[in-house]
């Protein structure tokens, strides 16, 4: 078994009836600990059609947003810093992280 992902580039959808993705814009004077700022930065390496609906966790695993689409945004690797020192502790390789 494998899954299969596929990303449209940029504008795919912009001719499609009934179909609307909203740009991801950075909130205006929001600090970078606040969870509209963490919601913003955590969704933006995703294509706004996938973060747009996301659900979004904090470093702690805390939800910052309830997604809609079953995809998840998060900081980082969920297994930490010490994942990518010790294969032991984490994944073996970053192939398998992928």
């Amino acid at each position: 078994d494998f899954a299969h992902l596929m990303i449209p580039f940029p504008g795919y959808y912009d001719n499609v009836p009934g179909v609307t993705v909203e740009p991801n814009v950075e909130p205006a004077n929001e600090s970078h600990v606040s969870a509209a700022w963490q919601v913003w930065a955590y969704t933006s390496a995703a294509p706004d059609f996938l973060g747009n609906k996301a659900t979004v966790l904090d470093p702690d695993s805390k939800v910052l947003r309830e997604g809609t689409n079953g995809w998840t945004c998060m900081s980082a690797n969920p297994q930490g810093k010490k994942a990518w020192a010790d294969p032991k502790a984490g994944w073996a390789s970053a192939r398998e992280a992928a």
